[in-house]
């Protein structure tokens, strides 16, 4: 059994979901507001340039023309989208469009839907983590190395990003290179668990828990409990 923050294929999906949905978005809005032409030997690339009051956004050889206030219309609803796509909807059910289809959802460390104001801090982050020119190579190193496959993002708000499945159970991790899913048993000639409700941790070599409130780790020499 694998731990349920060894997800790291599925969340590689859901960026590509959602970044498609993205670019959809704002093609169906420049196609809407903007009059397209072409620019031929431009090559490839992304440039926005402003010329008086109008607006041009070139993509390789295509570009698009927007008048007076449409470029800042433009923006908003696609600021819209990413606000409710990556904020509000991963707040309130624990995922975005992208992760709800590969069967992730983001929580807290007691397991719950992560909520609006840590998916937002989340987002905020991706700025750092989808470096450079928003190949998440910064996030995706992360997730590899990293205890609880976390990037700097889920670092920062305090979240993990887990199997669908164990949405509702306190997230339990050790090296994310380490054992997966279930803890083994003490080695031959440790004492019993101190407490019914703890288990192995054979990445660290202690006994731990789950306290109500956070992961606590037991310390043979003194007999308690400190928080990992």
């Amino acid at each position: 059994m694998r731990q349920p923050t060894q997800v790291v294929p599925r969340r590689v999906l859901a960026f590509v979901i959602d970044g498609f949905l993205g670019i959809l978005v704002w093609s169906i809005l420049l196609g809407s507001f903007g009059e397209q032409f072409e620019v031929p030997g431009a090559g490839s690339g992304f440039e926005i340039e402003t010329l008086g009051n109008a607006t041009f956004i070139r993509l390789g050889e295509n570009a698009w023309a927007l008048e007076g206030g449409e470029f800042g219309l433009v923006s908003l609803v696609a600021l819209g989208w990413w606000l409710f796509n990556l904020v509000l909807l991963t707040g309130t059910t624990g995922a975005s469009i992208g992760k709800l289809a590969s069967g992730i959802r983001v929580v807290r460390e007691d397991g719950q839907v992560c909520g609006v104001g840590k998916a937002f801090v989340r987002w905020i982050l991706l700025i750092v983590d989808a470096f450079p020119y928003f190949v998440p190579l910064v996030g995706f190193v992360m997730t590899l190395t990293t205890e609880g496959n976390r990037r700097l993002g889920d670092m920062a708000a305090s979240t993990y990003v887990v199997r669908r499945d164990a949405v509702g159970s306190p997230v339990a991790v050790g090296s994310a290179l380490g054992y997966p899913g279930a803890y083994p048993p003490a080695p031959g000639g440790f004492a019993g668990p101190p407490a019914p409700d703890a288990r192995w941790d054979p990445g660290r070599g202690i006994w731990i828990r789950w306290d109500g409130e956070a992961w606590v780790g037991h310390d043979a020499a003194t007999g308690s409990w400190r928080r990992l």
